[in-house]
């Protein structure tokens, strides 16, 4: 065989087996409960080191980052989520769902997410944003940093939380891009 033949039958065996990484299905098992979830390949090129969470109670999906959450803190009995870590605890993941049973769900729910950051965040910075169906939270204490946001399709919502360790003065992370793009993948089920 050829240099080049063997030199190209190496890196096509490099690239299947890192594609293999990237489409495998994970399954994750909280040791407590004894419930697991499987997440499975994304759809989306972008997305080939994120596999993605569907919850098929409440209709809604999400995508982690499987590299850095890979400790399992809850995999509720009511099947409305999931809550991971990353092996050092420092690093935060928590997605959820539910029916929507009041009119005025969108506006309480951001109540209550501001006041449980105030109550819970010693001194954090918070800002928020808003559209007609989802808000984001966003905070900032020094140690900590984290990002909230909630969307609803009017029947159901689904609301995912990142918590991460907070930069000096604010500066840019090391995965900050990244979680914001998590945050954007939120979706419902069609159909």
């Amino acid at each position: 065989m050829k240099k080049n033949s063997i030199t190209g039958l190496l890196v096509l065996s490099i690239l299947a087996a890192s594609c293999a990484f990237a489409s495998d299905p994970v399954t994750l098992r909280d040791s407590n409960t004894g419930n697991t979830v499987t997440l499975v390949p994304s759809y989306k090129e972008e997305s080939e080191d994120l596999l993605f969470y569907s919850n098929e109670r409440f209709g809604y999906g999400v995508m982690i980052p499987i590299k850095i959450f890979t400790e399992v803190v809850l995999l509720p009995d009511n099947e409305d989520g999931v809550i991971l870590a990353s092996k050092n605890g420092e690093y935060r993941f928590r997605a959820s769902g539910g029916l929507v049973v009041f009119e005025d769900t969108l506006q309480t729910s951001m109540e209550a997410a501001k006041k449980y950051v105030e109550e819970n965040v010693d001194g954090a910075m918070i800002f928020e944003k808003t559209g007609d169906d989802w808000w984001e939270l966003s905070w900032w204490n020094g140690p900590e940093e984290g990002r909230r946001k909630f969307v609803t399709n009017g029947e159901t919502w689904c609301e995912c939380e990142i918590t991460w360790p907070g930069q000096p003065h604010r500066a840019s992370g090391e995965y900050d891009d990244l979680f914001e793009y998590l945050l954007e993948t939120m979706e419902f089920s069609v159909g």
